[in-house]
């Protein structure tokens, strides 16, 4: 077990209720001191502002858009091949993923306390404050508690729900859990599995409501209206309703905002580029460097070392591609660079993204496919590829997917992509060459053995 995974972490279950790991064997003590200094930091602008930072330190977490939601989806995915050690882990290269994994429950745990913080914010702000300056900056806090929970609810239905389908109504997803746990009460209430449409639907109308309130620009690391913008292309795109996918990556691309660097090997380093739409800012000693749960320790062969990338995953790119310059040959295998440094800002959304969710709505729509030609020739212009041209419809599709696959490898996308090509997944150990349906329940996480043991409301998935 990864020893530091839970020491010192107030986390909420399922339900919210606040526990205290006190060692790897997960004994717990209830804290409900700890509700009652949220309360108490929440009644000023200075409290309820360090309280939205903390929103987004939670998806910074590792196992959330910190490390995991990336490095998850590659492992359970086919391009690169898992060498560590970790049980967790292993068991995802090999599909046999169990209900006690502990990056299964990191996930969940992680991921229900940043949902319960943004609640808190959303709370706190709707109460009201009567201090100076509160009503000038309320709806870009309120945006940004609410940009987060969308994306915490996105993400992790990714991870525990079957893939967007004709099925969504019935499927099952996570818990939605929109009121903060403030009190034992509240803290201990059961709730079931809501439907993976459910979720999307939830997911969305936070990220819309979070638009209408964020302003055109922010810092880095923190949301604005394009940033909404973006995530809502990813999550259409992956429902296939192509239509608002395309718009609102049309949005991002019109803003003015962005550029795609003209490098792109650029993109990755210890500054947000004119590409990032939305990233994670990363120190040396949070979450990379020295700490065990980082990506530099897993991707880089002078740390631990992990993940490799497959030769296969090489050839797929030319000779003449700059993309090529991701990746580096070192004791006889491929690596990634994108993942090494130690101070390091993430990109999660890339205006390439953009260009290539736009690309394949329009294509897959089938009305627009010269703007679609567009959008794919301007991502591999910027590669240092030749146009495309003179292509049939389905050429077009193909094209866009192998171009989706090349430019995002190694970022978490590959999984999602092809589920949503409903394509055949194979495996990153490179011992098993068969492949998975698109669909198949051992792409799902479990919901987590501990979870089980104190909701009775819950339905486990397939094992």
């Amino acid at each position: 077990m990864k020893i530091n995974k839970y020491i010192n972490r107030i986390i909420p279950v399922l339900t919210g209720i606040l526990f205290l790991t006190v060692s790897c064997e997960d004994r717990l003590e209830i804290n409900p001191w700890q509700s009652l200094s949220d309360q108490q930091a929440l009644t000023t602008l200075s409290g309820i502002e360090n309280a939205v930072t903390g929103c987004f330190d939670a998806l910074q977490d590792e196992n959330l858009l910190g490390t995991n939601v990336i490095q998850n989806a590659e492992i359970k995915s086919q391009y690169i091949h898992w060498q560590g050690s970790y049980t967790s882990y292993t068991e995802m290269s090999q599909k046999d993923i169990q209900p006690d994994n502990t990056d299964v429950s990191g996930m969940w745990i992680a991921g229900y306390d940043g949902v319960n913080r943004c609640n808190k914010v959303i709370e706190a702000v709707d109460n009201g404050l009567d201090e100076a300056g509160f009503e000038e900056v309320k709806d870009r806090i309120k945006g940004e508690a609410l940009f987060c929970r969308g994306v915490l609810y996105f993400e992790m239905v990714r991870s525990y729900g079957l893939p967007y389908s004709e099925s969504s109504s019935s499927d099952l997803g996570i818990v939605i859990k929109n009121t903060p746990s403030n009190d034992l009460e509240s803290a201990t209430e059961q709730l079931p599995r809501s439907s993976v449409q459910e979720i999307y639907s939830q997911a969305i109308a936070d990220l819309k409501e979070a638009e209408s309130l964020l302003l055109e620009t922010s810092d880095a690391g923190r949301a604005n209206k394009y940033s909404c913008r973006a995530y809502l292309s990813r999550i259409y795109l992956q429902m296939k309703d192509y239509s608002n996918a395309a718009s609102y990556a049309n949005q991002v691309i019109q803003s003015g905002n962005y550029t795609l660097d003209t490098d792109p090997t650029k993109v990755f380093g210890e500054s947000f580029t004119s590409e990032m739409v939305f990233g994670i800012i990363h120190t040396s000693t949070d979450n990379f460097g020295s700490n065990n749960e980082s990506l530099n320790n897993y991707w880089n062969p002078n740390e631990r070392g992990d993940i490799i990338i497959k030769p296969s995953t090489i050839a797929l790119y030319s000779e003449n591609d700059l993309r090529l310059g991701w990746f580096f040959e070192q004791d006889d295998s491929w690596w990634t660079n994108k993942h090494i440094q130690n101070d390091y800002n993430a990109p999660v959304i890339r205006l390439a993204e953009m260009y290539l969710n736009r690309a394949e709505a329009l294509a897959e729509i089938g009305t627009d496919t010269d703007e679609a030609l567009t959008m794919l020739n301007t991502v591999r212009l910027r590669a240092g590829l030749d146009e495309l041209s003179d292509l049939s419809v389905q050429e077009l599709i193909t094209a866009i997917q192998e171009e989706t696959i090349r430019e995002f490898m190694a970022e978490g996308h590959s999984l999602y992509d092809l589920e949503r090509w409903r394509k055949n997944i194979g495996y990153s150990n490179i011992d098993i060459t068969e492949t998975v349906p698109w669909n198949d329940s051992s792409l799902l996480f479990p919901i987590p053995q501990r979870e089980m043991d104190v909701n009775d409301n819950l339905v486990q998935n397939p094992l």
